[in-house]
């Protein structure tokens, strides 16, 4: 081989090896479409840096922060247009991600973890409207809070942060299953509730006349009360545990019989009668004043026949 020709390959050897350097160089990027000639197939493992998927992230009009485009992608590694099925092949229609599991018991779990810092751990799932139109942007939130030491240890929240990014707590529920709503320390009570309480049941504290019809006095009110039997008692505790009865003696009265006298104070839950006790009031305000005017009656009496 001439000298010339020995200069001729080794700077052609340099220019191969310049051009495979250029390709290491660069990052890879393949585009995967629904038109030919684009890849497809089964991938044993595909790895991106960011990766955008759905028919308007293609083309020029989308690009990742920083750069320039008409519609910026930013603080988000995967774009997702449509709907995500994990552990499904046929995730539901109304549903942006549906998970399912086939493992048994047949749990489809989605878990939410957050890392501890100052003995605190917190994870939320936040329900935003993303109304960016109004002040009244509020996010709802479930949360697991654990503060060592604080009424927040381990303990699931509902409630809202506002446009001031100010949190509210409208309820707690505690390891020890006692719940709060509208206070975030139910204390010892298995239910603590600050504010007023409505059942569909009835409303005792609504009195308004207006809501009212049918309005008849309670002229028998002594007779009702003298039926009525008040009785001292240990609950069943053993034998019903969830009910949390406890242990100690109590008063009150059995609703079978005041079913008898009073139907209108006993209601039926799965099987179990309750009593209203509050309804009681009225009938004990009427048999007051029925029993004054018996004893204003036997005073008039009295004082006449003492002339």
């Amino acid at each position: 081989m001439s000298k010339k020709d020995l200069i001729s390959f080794s700077l052609f050897f340099i220019y191969i090896l310049f051009l495979y350097s250029l390709g290491f160089a660069q990052q890879e990027s393949i585009t995967i479409t629904t038109y030919y000639p684009s890849p497809y197939g089964s991938y044993g493992e595909l790895r991106a840096q960011r990766m955008a998927i759905g028919t308007n992230y293609f083309g020029s009009n989308y690009c990742w922060s920083p750069e320039s485009c008409t519609y910026t992608i930013s603080n988000a590694d995967l774009v997702v247009e449509g709907h995500v099925g994990i552990g499904t092949a046929t995730p539901i229609p109304n549903s942006e991600l549906h998970v399912h599991s086939e493992a048994w018991p047949g749990l489809g779990e989605i878990r939410i973890s957050g890392s501890g810092i100052n003995n605190q751990t917190y994870s939320a799932l936040m329900l935003d409207d993303n109304d960016t139109t109004t002040a009244d942007n509020n996010v709802w939130s479930i949360a697991h809070k654990k503060e060592t030491g604080t009424v927040y240890e381990d303990a699931l929240h509902i409630g809202m942060w506002d446009k001031h990014s100010t949190g509210y707590i409208y309820a707690v529920i505690q390891t020890d299953g006692h719940v709060g709503i509208g206070t975030a320390d139910p204390g010892s009570y298995r239910l603590n509730v600050a504010g007023t309480i409505y059942t569909s049941g009835g409303c005792p504290s609504c009195s308004d006349v207006r809501w009212k019809k049918n309005i008849t006095p309670i002229n028998d009110s002594l007779t009702l009360i003298s039926k009525l039997q008040g009785v001292r008692f240990n609950w069943r505790s053993d034998e019903y545990p969830k009910m949390f009865f406890g242990n100690s003696t109590d008063v009150g009265l059995i609703a079978q019989n005041v079913e008898k006298v009073m139907p209108e104070l006993v209601y039926e839950v799965d099987g179990y009668k309750y009593l209203k006790y509050e309804r009681l009031v009225p009938l004990l305000i009427e048999a007051v004043k029925a029993q004054q005017k018996q004893i204003d009656e036997l005073k008039a009496k009295l004082e006449a026949e003492s002339r």
